[in-house]
């Protein structure tokens, strides 16, 4: 079997291999920019690994971040504060405006950062799109003080106290919308236990913490769906390329990756597990960043940055991937 089936195969795993939604998905009001069908996604993957050239979409997103302005949904869509999160169903509503049926797209920024993934779809489809994402807060009812490391200070340090009162609020929120789907995003790498130190939460607490949240969405008519987290990197993507090449910038997967002497590593087992305990459905995002065989990750793929930093999707590249982020919501929604 060659390395493309490989890759096809396991895309088609997801279940995005249906074209049936892929054309329309180009026309949608959201972005002008690309959508990427399996196989395109497949040959891209493959041609990564030796590509050594900038595409100018690559080029413009490098200068782009040198400028702080930064490949991310909110140069798309209106009302994301990148600091304030969505908490209210009025406040960030994308996709349809007129459909009766709705998605919820709930999480920190590693949901938010797939909108360009969905809301695409939804636009096409009829749905209707709440976001709910605070920045610096996980999903999972995590009990102990916590820390996100990384470059973004001003919300590094959290506690349980911080992220309680808008969680339960949040769910609340999103029960009463009564969604046709409700689509879970969280980031899982550079996270320790307490405030200093190198101690990453084990994968049965995170487990357990985000199988007591997503157990609270068990309701008639709603399904539900955990996005895979992507790997975490050590350095911010578009800088590294610039400063070194693309080729020096690929990853491994699972990492070996530390940042400041933390290991990078995901808790991606977790979410895996703890969508099979609550009967949801885990849609692995990997596949579309990494190649088959030896999960290597590069930085440019289909002549884009994929990362706008360490650890978030570009709004490009989450654009591109909106045809077969599409193809795996029509498969869940569909019996």
């Amino acid at each position: 079997m060659t390395q493309r089936s490989i890759l096809l195969r396991r895309i088609a795993a997801i279940g995005v291999l249906s074209t049936l939604l892929l054309a329309p998905l180009t026309a949608t009001a959201a972005s002008k920019l690309p959508v990427g069908t399996p196989s395109q996604i497949a040959d891209a993957l493959l041609a990564s690994t030796t590509n050594t050239k900038l595409s100018s979409v690559a080029s413009t997103q490098i200068r782009n971040a040198a400028g702080m302005k930064w490949d991310w949904p909110w140069v798309q869509y209106k009302n994301l504060n990148p600091l304030a999160g969505c908490s209210a169903p009025t406040g960030c509503t994308y996709g349809d405006a007129k459909a009766k049926k709705s998605i919820v797209l709930y999480g920190d920024s590693h949901a938010m950062m797939w909108l360009p993934a969905v809301a695409p779809w939804a636009t096409a489809n009829h749905y209707k799109v709440y976001l709910f994402w605070q920045p610096g807060c996980p999903i999972n009812n995590i009990t102990d003080n916590y820390t996100f490391l990384g470059p973004t200070v001003s919300y590094n340090t959290s506690t349980p106290q911080r992220c309680d009162a808008w969680r339960p609020a949040a769910i609340s929120a999103i029960k009463t919308l009564h969604p046709a789907l409700i689509l879970v995003g969280e980031r899982t790498s550079d996270i320790i236990v307490g405030s200093s130190g190198t101690t990453l939460f084990s994968q049965a607490t995170w487990q357990a913490a985000l199988t007591a949240t997503l157990a609270n969405f068990t309701m008639a008519g709603t399904k539900v769906a955990m996005i895979q987290d992507i790997p975490y990197r050590a350095q911010t993507v578009p800088q590294c390329v610039a400063m070194y090449g693309i080729q020096r910038c690929a990853i491994t997967y699972p990492t070996t990756a530390t940042f400041n002497g933390v290991s990078l590593v995901g808790q991606q087992a977790a979410e895996e597990a703890a969508a099979a305990a609550t009967g949801a459905t885990f849609i692995p995002t990997i596949p579309w960043m990494c190649t088959s065989s030896t999960f290597i990750c590069e930085p440019v793929i289909a002549g884009t940055i994929t990362y706008w930093d360490q650890s978030h999707v570009s709004a490009t590249y989450s654009t591109w991937l909106s045809g077969v982020f599409g193809t795996a919501i029509h498969n869940i929604l569909t019996p």
